[in-house]
């Protein structure tokens, strides 16, 4: 009877240990898109009415290879505020990251349809914005 009990315990834990074995793998994959603070940004003082001028985003992304720029978005809203959102992206496969910060550098195009005095705010995650003027003439 102990014979019994130790056998079909010994084939229990062993179907139990090959299920577990066969079936999981300990790689866990992540992808999650994120708020990257606009440390800084870079754009003209004055530019005229519609005339297409750059706007170089700075700011640190992540500490390492893990972490991505993914896209910049812009909104103008009626308070003459141009509001731009610095989005990345992280990506884990399971594999070590390759080591090394990722900075910002990223340039972003826009133009203004009329005059007058504007505020750039670059979106930062804990509410905040970086601002920068502009003058559209």
């Amino acid at each position: 009877m102990y014979l019994k009990k130790i056998i079909s315990g010994s084939i229990i834990i062993l179907s139990v240990s090959i299920i577990f074995v066969s079936s999981c793998t300990l790689k866990t994959e992540t992808v999650e898109p994120y708020l990257i603070k606009i440390d800084s940004l870079s754009a003209p003082d004055t530019v005229p009415v519609k005339f297409v001028f750059t706007i170089n985003l700075f700011g640190y992304v992540g500490p390492n290879k893990c972490y991505a720029f993914e896209k910049a978005y812009q909104t103008t809203s009626d308070l003459n505020e141009i509001v731009i959102e610095a989005w990345g992206k992280y990506s884990y496969y399971g594999d070590p990251c390759l080591e090394g910060e990722v900075l910002m550098d990223a340039k972003f195009e826009m133009s203004v349809a009329k005059s007058g005095n504007y505020i750039i705010k670059g979106v930062q995650p804990n509410g905040y914005y970086y601002e920068r003027k502009l003058v559209v003439k």
